[in-house]
């Protein structure tokens, strides 16, 4: 399971006579009423049918077409290099579809949650090959709108995990990979689709959102969230030596709890110009130009936003990125 190619696993607990089945997966645990396989022996041999069904996959995902490269001596492997992904669309009315995975990107750890996994794939369907393509998979749960409903309209914090840039001639390819925190937005701008759960990631939320009984999330606070996205990132996402360094004992604050102590911290960078300096002093150099030419001056922006209680606007942020 901490392998995120297995979403669920199974388990027989045989205790002489008695048989329970137990279920596995990265939300829910199930456990079957005990028989005894004396007494019922058409349950055992329904189980052992089960298991040994064509269609049994044991927790595997189901689009992966080697799963016979997954295992070793029973240990799960996570180098899936080489291993193909089939979608069978046709009965849907479309081509089916066939990747190869050449790498994996990102892969969850966890036991819990959806077990997402990005990897590096080549399509190599009958009628197109290409290379150089992301393709995310995930054990998502049933309530809710998949990540595809969501590739118009974002909104909501954007985690550090879920942006992926890859640096070109021409510049820097920016992708969003996951819409955990996303919601449908009306022709009304009202909130169509929304998971209340959804609050957000925790250095990156909005001064208005780390209260204890939020207002309803605005684009104001995504650009907000977006701005401490660019001021976590030229502190410690460190290019020239491909790492992410350790969080800065300054920006601990951010990740504070309870919520004052990242709310002031927050309210302190925007205000006092003595203890921005202190977060100067940990500004990456590749980061300098962009610290200087767009963090400050939008640092600007939303400190009239707090001192006048007035909302930036998506057209004044588009226009003053523009102007520098």
């Amino acid at each position: 399971m901490s392998n995120s190619s297995r979403h669920y696993v199974t388990a027989v607990h045989v205790d002489r006579s008695k048989v329970t089945l137990w279920y596995f997966d990265r939300a829910c645990v199930f456990r079957t009423t005990t028989f005894d396989f004396i007494e019922d022996p058409h349950k055992l041999a329904l189980v052992m049918y089960t298991l040994d069904h064509p269609k049994c996959c044991y927790g595997f995902d189901p689009f992966l077409v080697t799963r016979g490269a997954l295992t070793n001596n029973g240990k799960t492997l996570k180098n899936l290099f080489g291993a193909e992904l089939f979608f069978p669309l046709k009965s849907i009315g479309k081509d089916d579809e066939r990747f190869r995975i050449n790498g994996v990107l990102y892969q969850a750890g966890s036991l819990l949650g959806r077990g997402t996994s990005v990897y590096s794939v080549s399509r190599i369907s009958s009628k197109r090959v290409e290379t150089n393509l992301a393709l995310k998979t995930s054990w998502l749960p049933a309530f809710g709108l998949c990540d595809a409903a969501f590739l118009l309209e974002l909104r909501h914090a954007l985690p550090r995990f879920n942006l992926v840039f890859e640096p070109t001639t021409l510049g820097v390819n920016w992708i969003l990979n996951d819409w955990d925190m996303a919601c449908v937005i009306g022709s009304c701008h009202n909130i169509v689709d929304d998971d209340s759960s959804a609050k957000g990631t925790y250095p990156f939320m909005a001064i208005d959102l780390l209260q204890d009984d939020p207002p309803p999330n605005t684009y104001a606070h995504d650009l907000e969230s977006f701005f401490y996205v660019l001021v976590w990132a030229a502190l410690h996402f460190d290019f020239r030596n491909d790492r992410r360094r350790p969080t800065r004992p300054i920006a601990r604050l951010w990740e504070s709890s309870p919520h004052d102590v990242a709310t002031a911290s927050k309210r302190l960078f925007l205000h006092d110009d003595i203890y921005r300096g202190s977060w100067d002093a940990e500004v990456l150099d590749d980061f300098r130009g962009l610290w200087s030419e767009w963090i400050l001056p939008i640092r600007e922006l939303f400190r009239y936003a707090d001192d006048t209680g007035v909302a930036t606007t998506f057209e004044e942020f588009v226009a003053f990125l523009t102007e520098n």
